[in-house]
């Protein structure tokens, strides 16, 4: 699985050598569209390369769905730019308000409802998106306007995990029967937005807080992960830069996804306040 932001402005260029690097690896890959893919050419190239913006396969007995979850509104696609080259950069930008939120869409959540109602509720479901499919936080994107819709059609699910990209950075949540876990980046830790000091009161209560003040400090997640969906549910483990290795798995007890090494209190890194 590979979730995203292959490219940083979408070229085809940077989408073919990205594709170089990636046809080293002797297995099947499943694609998921990032922004800085998209918003050059829509993922005209992205789809000669790897296919469907959006699909889901059986593995296993597994079901798995890829969604694009980084489209916006029309307007804003189609209307807002003089040309696709500003479309992209401004879609690029870190905390920029001239930015738009992320969304799946009603033509692809039609898709997804249709896809949904073959598949037994007892099946493992695993949803892989770019953005949270949450309401992180606005300013920096993480952020799909239409999460609460998707969360709705992946409720009467018994086991629904979604793996998403984007962040950069380890992240989880629980929220109904919905487990929600994030893949780090390969490189470039995610910096402080200016508006950082603005963020607490909006982020949604995680299971163990984080906190982005230092690259490569032990809290970043620069690195990769290998995910294990042998219960139906994601186990994940994170391999990170010279940094100890950390696993997220879901406890059944808990009915969450807890970190194994900071999930209690007096294990937990203090909070660093400085950036």
């Amino acid at each position: 699985m590979f979730g995203g932001d292959l490219a940083q402005l979408g070229t085809k260029e940077e989408l073919d050598h990205g594709a170089e690097i990636m046809s080293a690896l002797n297995y099947k890959v499943h694609y998921v569209l990032g922004e800085h893919d998209y918003y050059l050419d829509l993922g005209e190239y992205w789809e000669k390369l790897f296919g469907p913006q959006y699909y889901s396969f059986d593995h296993k007995g597994v079901h798995f769905v890829v969604l694009n979850s980084i489209l916006t509104y029309d307007e804003w696609t189609y209307e807002r730019w003089p040309s696709a080259q500003q479309r992209m950069l401004e879609m690029a930008g870190l905390d920029n308000p001239n930015g738009s939120p992320f969304m799946v869409g009603e033509k692809q959540r039609q898709w997804l409802k249709q896809d949904l109602e073959k598949v037994d509720k007892k099946t493992p479901l695993v949803v892989m998106s770019h953005s949270p499919l949450q309401k992180i936080y606005k300013g920096w994107n993480f952020w799909t306007e239409d999460a609460q819709e998707v969360q709705d059609m992946l409720k009467p699910f018994k086991k629904a995990t979604v793996l998403y990209g984007h962040v950069h950075q380890i992240q989880y949540n629980q929220i109904d029967n919905i487990s929600f876990t994030s893949a780090m980046a390969t490189a470039w830790p995610w910096p402080y937005p200016q508006s950082y000091a603005q963020a607490e009161s909006q982020l949604p209560k995680l299971t163990v807080p984080m906190n982005r003040a230092d690259p490569f400090f032990e809290r970043d997640a620069t690195g990769w992960q290998l995910i294990n969906l042998a219960s139906g549910k994601a186990d994940v483990h994170y391999t990170l830069y010279d940094n100890k290795e950390r696993s997220v798995r879901f406890d059944r007890k808990s009915g969450q996804p807890e970190d194994t090494a900071f999930q209690g209190k007096d294990q937990r890194v203090a909070p660093q306040t400085h950036y």
